[in-house]
């Protein structure tokens, strides 16, 4: 069985069947340590600098970073060990964690020189959303979990996978105009807009496993060898990529022991 797994802000971890996020106890719990750390910062930056009070609110804070780091790693190991049990190939959406949460460079006036609004504040709380859910986590106890159970953990490029039609595959923007609901306008098709995302991330990568000249990256990522230099590559190169990629569609029919579709 292939199962892919659309990651989000608001849900964690959105597959075509189940969705998973946290529990309402963790997500008290999550903000209770978020309200004690600004009230502890706030007294912090009052103290007195190398007095023992002001020593023992920043042992405060460190603890209640602590505390949310172990709920979002419980998370994602009770999340990973349910993906890997319902499953036999895992399909995650190639995500560069550390380029999507990067500052907004500043924007300069050329006349006056003064600094314009680039969004820094509004970027700065989506980055803390991404951050704060662990899609990386996630990601890594997935991977580690299939190849004990032995089973495959591919990715697929995420490029317009919101915009997409799993039925038609249509893609435009405005086929989501609201986060939670996708409706396409090609063909009417009315979903949940992560559960959309998923099938489009599915069905991308039953296409690519089935296909002959799909290779797998270093990053473990799916793709069609269709760049620029993709001629200029060397025997060895060629070699070396198709004997990685056929010996994980091995994987692949070995772990579903039959067709994908």
């Amino acid at each position: 069985m292939v199962e892919a797994i659309d990651r989000g802000t608001c849900c964690p971890a959105q597959t075509t069947d189940a969705s998973y996020d946290f529990s309402p106890e963790q997500k008290k719990s999550l903000q209770r340590e978020e309200r004690k750390r600004k009230q502890l910062q706030k007294a912090m930056h009052r103290g007195e600098k190398g007095s023992n009070r002001r020593q023992k609110k920043k042992w405060r804070i460190a603890r209640s970073y602590e505390k949310q780091a172990n709920i979002r790693e419980d998370f994602n190991h009770k999340t990973s060990k349910k993906l890997v049990k319902n499953a036999c190939v895992l399909i995650f959406e190639d995500l560069k964690t550390k380029q999507m949460t990067k500052r907004p460079k500043a924007k300069v006036d050329e006349q006056t020189g003064r600094f314009l609004p680039n969004g820094a504040k509004r970027k700065a709380g989506l980055n803390k959303a991404i951050l704060s859910v662990g899609w990386y986590q996630l990601e890594k106890f997935t991977e580690y979990k299939a190849h004990r159970a032995s089973k495959v953990v591919f990715k697929v490029s995420a490029y317009q996978s919101s915009q997409e039609c799993a039925d038609c595959g249509h893609t435009h923007p405005d086929n989501r105009k609201r986060r939670e609901l996708f409706v396409c306008l090609g063909c009417g098709h009315r979903e949940n807009a992560d559960v959309n995302a998923a099938k489009v991330l599915k069905k991308r990568a039953i296409n690519l496993i089935q296909d002959s000249g799909t290779e797998l990256s270093q990053r473990g990522v799916l793709r069609r060898d269709t760049g620029r230099g993709a001629n200029e590559k060397t025997q060895t190169a060629e070699a070396v990529g198709a004997h990685g990629c056929e010996s994980s569609k091995k994987k692949v029919a070995h772990a579903t022991g039959s067709s994908l579709l």
